[in-house]
Parts: structure tokens; sequence; C-alpha cells
């Protein structure tokens, strides 16, 4: 099973922004993951240690009508940039520098499997909190039409189920105690064998 069919569209085309910003920006940023499309200041304050930085989250996905399931997907990649010292002119410019490396590559890029990919916009995420802190952040704000086929989904869904993932619940139980897990798993069937 390739790509989007195993994984499901939009985890492909998270995975497909990934690494393609760390194709063309790993050397310039200290991170590079998918991350919260809104951040808590504790998601920031732990984001810190990783600047410069970018992340990649999907925002929403409103559907068009009609008999097909058509998605109007919404992403955004972050670029978080800043250094103690610099003015708040010269955090933004380094910005600027990230965020014109990595739109044009990514404007109207085929995602394999999922679609074609658009540069919506930029916006300026200042505050006053982030220039206290010596950051700037900016958001390249991205477009993806795709069409979810209920045959992918059932089957990106079986590889999920056969994953074996198991939580432990937090506030349930003991800390050692087996009976507090929660899992999901699948037998493997006699036709993947």
């Amino acid at each position: 099973m390739s790509g989007a069919a195993a994984t499901g569209k939009l985890a492909a085309a998270e995975s497909w922004m990934v690494d393609e910003c760390r194709r063309l920006a790993g050397e310039a940023c200290r991170s590079i993951e998918s991350g919260p499309g809104d951040w808590s200041d504790g998601y920031l304050k732990r984001l810190l240690k990783s600047v410069p930085a970018v992340r990649v989250a999907f925002l929403e996905a409103p559907a068009h009508d009609g008999s097909e399931l058509t998605l109007d997907t919404s992403w955004v990649v972050y670029v978080l940039t800043g250094w103690q010292g610099p003015s708040e002119q010269r955090r933004r410019h380094e910005n600027y520098a990230l965020v014109e490396l990595l739109a044009p590559w990514l404007h109207n890029a085929k995602i394999p499997e999922v679609g074609l990919i658009r540069v919506a916009g930029f916006r300026n995420m200042w505050t006053e909190e982030l220039d206290q802190r010596g950051l700037a952040l900016f958001a390249i704000m991205l477009g993806l039409q795709m069409d979810l086929d209920p045959d992918q989904a059932h089957a990106a869904y079986n590889e999920f189920r056969r994953a074996g993932v198991t939580w432990d619940l937090p506030g349930v139980g003991d800390e050692d105690d087996a009976g507090d897990l929660f899992g999901v798993r699948q037998e493997e069937d006699d036709d993947d064998a």
C-alpha cells in the first residue's frame, strides 16, 4: 500500500509538507515538525528552545455540497524566528527570508496521491508577548482541495487498528497498574500473513 492509501490523505499531506520544509530550510532551522493550529503559552514556551522553527498545522476542511466528499483543506506553515538583542525589524527581516524561501516551493506543488497545494497568503502573527520574548512569527496560509475516498479511508483505518497502540489513561489507577490501559489492536487476517 502506498503513501496516501496507507496513511490517509490528511496525514500524507502533512507528512509531505513537513518533509518539503525540511528539504528546503532544514539547514536554517533547529526544528521543523507538525504542530497545533492554535498555540498555548505552554506550547510557545516549549518551542523557545527550538528557534528558529517551522511548524506545519492542519486548520480546517469545509466540505463542498454534493454527493462526493470534496474538502477545501486549510493549512498553515508557521515560521518562528528570534534572537536576544536584535531589533524587532531585524527579526521580521530574518523571518521574511524563511517565508520567501518556503512559499514559492510550496505554491502549486503536487502532493502525490493527494492534490495541488496553493499559497493563499501570508500573515504577520505579531503580538506584544512575542515581541517581549524577542520572537517574530509569520504564517504561510495554504489551501489544498482533496477528495476523500471511502475505500482508501477504510484501508488507512485498518492500518491504524493494526498498529497496536496502547494508552495509559491519566488519573485512572496506579502508574504500574495494567488495569487502566486502553489498547486498540487487530489480529492479523489470514490474507495479511
